[in-house]
């Protein structure tokens, strides 16, 4: 399967869970940034992480050993964002 390519915004429930990602991406050498959450994702959480795309492997294989508690993965399009689907 194709990966949508580009970055991605990683959301999360909580400040708490962004933190834990981010500290975790960063042990396992994946680049990630802090950003403020885009108003039109959502208003919950104040920040989201972005990273490339071209780690998804990496990316998913961290989330899925860890608590934090991933809302969403969105992606730039013109006009907005959409949700990046992963079978």
């Amino acid at each position: 399967m194709a990966e949508p390519q580009g970055e991605w915004i990683l959301l999360f429930d909580s400040i708490h869970d962004v933190l834990g990602a981010e500290r975790l991406f960063r042990e396992r050498g994946i680049r990630v940034d802090l950003v403020p959450t885009p108003r039109t994702l959502s208003a919950d959480c104040g920040v989201a992480l972005t990273v490339e795309s071209s780690r998804h492997d990496a990316v998913l294989e961290a989330l899925a050993s860890t608590s934090c508690r991933l809302r969403s993965i969105q992606r730039a399009v013109t006009g907005g964002y959409e949700e990046v689907r992963l079978s």
